[in-house]
Parts: C-alpha cells; sequence; structure tokens
C-alpha cells in the first residue's frame, strides 16, 4: 500500500531525526490512520472555559435543535436523507449530516457558493490501516462504506442566522 510506505517513511524520519519536535504518531494526515492511539487536547486552560460553558449546553442544544427543525421541515420533500431521532432519544445536533448519492458534487457545489461542507469519515474504520490486523477488505460491510461515501455536513450552530439557514437551505435545493 503506498499510503503505508509514505507514512512508514515520514515517521521514521521523524522519529529517527533526533529532533524533539512534537509529532503526532497516530496520524500523517487527516483521514489516514496507521496506528491505534486516541487524541487530547485538554490542557486546564480550556478545561475551566469549557465548565463555564457547560452551564449554557442546554441552552446550546435546544438553539441547535430549532436550526434542524428548521433544516429538517424544508428538506424533507427533497432527496437529501435527513437525521431522524428514534424514541426516547434527544439529538443534540452538534453535526448536522445529510445524506445524499451525489454528495461530493453538492459539496463542491456548496463551496462555490460560499457554504462550508465537510465529510468527517470519508475512510471507514474497518479499511484504516490502523486495523488492517481485522482482515477486512472493500465490500465486507457496504452500508458502512456507502454512508462514507455519501454523507455530509452543513453548517450548523446556536448563533446561526435565519438567512444563513435559508441561504443553506435554498441552496441546497436549488442543487438537487
Amino acid at each position: 500500500m503506498e499510503a503505508e510506505k509514505e507514512a512508514t517513511s515520514f515517521l521514521e524520519r521523524k522519529v529517527g531525526s533526533g529532533n524533539n519536535e512534537k509529532i503526532n504518531l497516530n496520524r500523517f494526515d487527516k483521514y489516514h490512520n496507521y496506528l491505534i492511539g486516541y487524541n487530547s487536547r485538554l490542557d486546564s486552560i480550556q478545561a475551566a472555559f469549557l465548565r463555564r460553558k457547560l452551564k449554557y449546553i442546554e441552552e446550546f442544544i435546544s438553539e441547535r435543535r430549532a436550526v434542524a427543525k428548521y433544516y429538517n421541515s424544508n428538506l424533507l420533500n427533497s432527496n437529501y436523507v435527513i437525521p431522524k431521532e428514534t424514541e426516547g432519544s434527544r439529538h443534540s445536533y452538534y453535526l448536522y449530516v445529510l445524506q445524499h448519492e451525489n454528495s461530493e458534487y453538492i459539496m463542491s457545489m456548496l463551496g462555490k457558493k460560499g457554504i462550508e461542507s465537510r465529510t468527517y469519515y470519508p475512510i471507514p474504520l474497518h479499511l484504516q490501516v490502523a486495523f488492517r490486523y481485522l482482515k477486512c477488505k472493500e465490500g465486507m460491510l457496504p452500508k458502512t462504506e456507502h454512508l462514507c461515501n455519501t454523507t455530509f455536513a452543513i453548517p450548523i450552530y446556536p448563533q446561526i442566522k435565519d438567512k444563513e439557514r435559508k441561504y443553506i437551505v435554498d441552496t441546497l435545493i436549488d442543487i438537487d
């Protein structure tokens, strides 16, 4: 695998170089995982900041849920698969993820219109180098692979303005 060779070479250069530069051995690039590990970036200052924000969490979730409700109602009769909540659950909408067969094209068009979108997991875990010991091959988890190829997130945050969310929905409908 070419990517694995490249990652190994990169790691050998970094680790073997004798420099004291801090490197993340788990990640060679954004979407390829070569080692099983964890990513923890919470220092005491961030923890103190987040602790103060915790008292507003319900408000933030309520605001995100209101934006999601708007998206859901306006995209319901489109070709987009919208997030669903099962009975007895409550979605926080940290991300608002849509599914569409033409997700790459849609993300490209959204970008041209100034709307940020992205796929968070384009490579399924079972196909990551870090999990090759599982001996999974492409096609073994077709639903997972399909979701990785057809899902993308659009902006959702508590402070989004009504005109911004309308612009996002109108653009999505025009592209569809």
